[in-house]
């Protein structure tokens, strides 16, 4: 992969769908509030993960729905956290096109522009014998509109930061959670242009810091490197001279919300919840809403009121 030619692709400004009240906010469930210590401008963002379209399950119909909840919410930028579809991996891309179709009918019921990053199911045809795929993400960047898999977006006074996170790897595992060196040198490029004080937002399909597995299966298990990014320390320490209150991550299906050191990592749940078969562990089918306002962080996970069919 190469560095982009431009310093920060893809970067524009949204400011949209204010102003349509806060009615549409009534379901919300708080999660964690948090002051932060230096004042922050105000921000929201509309944040949903793990979509995992498919064909089955009634997935399309609970996709329907979770637009239809999503689509009034105000907010200043609608993110994804990737794996928008369900297949990936192993299957060719053209079993993929499918349920790109799908959540395509989602995007359009939702209304509203998506910045996305790429997940591991989003990448096809990894392993699709005889004939893997050259670039196992040209089919989810084309069908998603993205023109670098790692980019910046700015929105008001912030600055997101996209980043891709999924290393394919030779062997069964087919992927790791890993920065490339690329990326980190594009990352340090970006920071180098960017104001100290200008607060950034990371954008994360494989989380950088979680307790999922401490939860599910005991307070000692460890995270292996396809659940979590194994070199986060060192992408971390390259943002220790600039404002990060804030890392969206997914990945994991779990609505988990990490206050570590004034770093706020947000597990963004999943609109599919345990692969469309009910919640997964205590996370239900459901998107969450990012505001920081008056000093404080504030992240609300909100069920979107599907059960599980089929």
């Amino acid at each position: 992969m190469n560095l982009p030619s431009h310093p920060f692709p893809g970067m524009h400004r949204r400011q949209f769908l204010k102003g349509l009240g806060v009615a549409a906010l009534a379901g919300l469930r708080p999660v964690w509030s948090a002051s932060v210590p230096d004042k922050l401008p105000p921000l929201r963002i509309l944040y949903y993960t793990d979509v995992h379209s498919r064909p089955d399950l009634a997935a399309p119909e609970a996709l329907a729905k979770a637009a239809a909840a999503m689509k009034p919410i105000p907010a200043d930028i609608v993110l994804c956290g990737g794996d928008v579809i369900n297949t990936g991996l192993r299957a060719p891309a053209s079993d993929c096109e499918p349920l790109f179709d799908i959540y395509d009918e989602f995007l359009k019921a939702l209304g509203r522009p998506v910045e996305h990053a790429l997940g591991n199911h989003d990448l096809a045809g990894i392993s699709d014998p005889p004939n893997p795929a050259a670039n196992p993400r040209e089919l989810a960047m084309r069908r998603l509109g993205i023109v670098e898999p790692y980019r910046t977006v700015d929105v008001g006074d912030y600055r997101v930061m996209i980043l891709d996170s999924v290393e394919v790897i030779p062997g069964p595992q087919i992927y790791r959670g890993y920065i490339s060196p690329v990326q980190k040198a594009w990352i340090a490029d970006v920071l180098a242009r960017t104001p100290r004080e200008q607060p950034i937002i990371l954008l994360t399909h494989i989380p950088f810091r979680s307790t999922f597995l401490q939860a599910k299966e005991s307070p000692m298990a460890a995270l292996k490197n396809n659940l979590v990014v194994e070199n986060a320390n060192e992408v971390l320490d390259l943002f220790r001279d600039h404002r990060l209150p804030v890392v969206l991550q997914g990945h994991l299906h779990s609505d988990e919300h990490i206050d570590w050191a004034g770093r706020h990592f947000i597990q963004g749940g999943a609109i599919c919840a345990g692969w469309w078969k009910g919640p997964n562990l205590q996370t239900d089918f459901g998107f969450g809403l990012l505001e920081i306002a008056d000093n404080t962080i504030r992240w609300s996970y909100t069920p979107y009121g599907w059960t599980a069919k089929g």
